[in-house]
């Protein structure tokens, strides 16, 4: 018996492949409410916790349950909001348990004050360890200590050699690699190819890989390298899932092409929002307009003198944009668009 060749040459976008060989991330969003989990999660152990607190104070089961249950609810929607470096993290983590600690103390009677302190250092204590965990696996892997978005900024800038833009290419395809592995950006192959991306493109996406060029590493305006990088690549990923591994399905929406971007399609556009709450990808990304001495033509929307970064923000098709930009402290499915 023979290997079929269609099955082994990219074995992420092949028939026998189910989900891309990560049912974790690349399941039918469908029906789905990913953040539901913690907050049904939160709301039970904390009402269980609660309520035979109250059993064990002469109190009634019910009365300590439904605070419980609403202070672990609010604590588990916050727990999956996070994300950036360590000290980052650690803050909105005291943030968050600020919150939910100033609740408990609210619904219980107790003292505000004291109990938004201890559930401040109660959650940078919890975004210190999940930081920590992050630092600790990059650090094995050999990309040094430090969290996932850490560990970008600091690959993606040592990439760059100079002033100018000048692009290491060894030290650029690991940026690439860790991209592709800390975010599950593995339908193809990714490399850094300088020459064969044309002037003009970030990146290059075919049925049979990805070409990453210099302009990926390259700072616009207000936006940072690192953040034009990975927009790059959920760009270049939506393009290989969307065109390629799924041509024919209702999730491939070609959309209107942007002529004066080398008729660019919107699946990589779109692969910007759905990917922006796991990759911690700016807004002001996506917001961002380069002036220009042409006007921006996108279907029916036009902007004088200036081309946007990413045109579906700009035209109005995408509802609750604001959503797609919540960063998630963990690896959530994706979401609908």
């Amino acid at each position: 018996m023979a290997d079929d060749p269609e099955g082994t040459s990219m074995p992420y976008m092949s028939n026998y492949a189910a989900m891309m060989n990560n049912p974790t991330v690349y399941t039918d969003p469908n029906g789905d409410c990913p953040i539901c989990v913690p907050i049904l999660v939160g709301a039970l152990v904390g009402g269980l916790w609660s309520g035979m607190n109250a059993v064990e104070n002469h109190g009634k089961f019910l009365n300590g349950f439904w605070r419980g249950a609403i202070v672990g609810g609010v604590g588990g929607a916050l727990s999956m909001i996070g994300g950036g470096s360590m000290i980052a993290q650690m803050a909105i983590g005291a943030g968050e348990g600020a919150v939910t600690g100033g609740l408990q103390a609210l619904l219980n009677r107790d003292n505000l004050g004291q109990g938004m302190l201890t559930g401040a250092a109660v959650g940078a204590a919890f975004a210190g360890v999940s930081a920590s965990i992050e630092g600790i696996r990059n650090y094995r892997d050999g990309y040094g200590f430090g969290t996932n978005d850490g560990r970008v900024k600091k690959l993606v800038d040592d990439a760059v050699l100079d002033y100018v833009g000048t692009v290491d290419p060894a030290k650029a395809q690991i940026a690439i690699d860790f991209t592709v592995k800390r975010y599950d950006l593995g339908l193809t192959n990714y490399r850094y190819d300088a020459a064969a991306v044309p002037d003009g493109i970030a990146a290059v996406t075919t049925r049979k890989e990805v070409l990453v060029g210099p302009l990926s590493f390259k700072s616009f305006q207000n936006v940072k390298a690192h953040q034009i990088f990975k927009s790059t690549m959920a760009h270049e990923w939506g393009h290989a899932y969307y065109d390629y591994f799924l041509p024919a399905s209702s999730e491939s929406v070609p959309g209107p092409r942007a002529a004066w971007n080398h008729n660019d399609g919107s699946n990589g556009y779109r692969s910007e929002f759905l990917q922006a709450g796991n990759m911690h990808i700016s807004r002001r990304v996506v917001t961002t307009i380069i002036p220009s001495l042409n006007s921006w033509t996108y279907g029916s929307k036009i902007i004088r003198a200036g081309q946007p970064l990413n045109p579906l923000w700009h035209t109005g098709t995408v509802n609750n944009r604001w959503k797609y930009f919540i960063p998630w402290r963990f690896q959530l499915p994706l979401p609908r668009l």
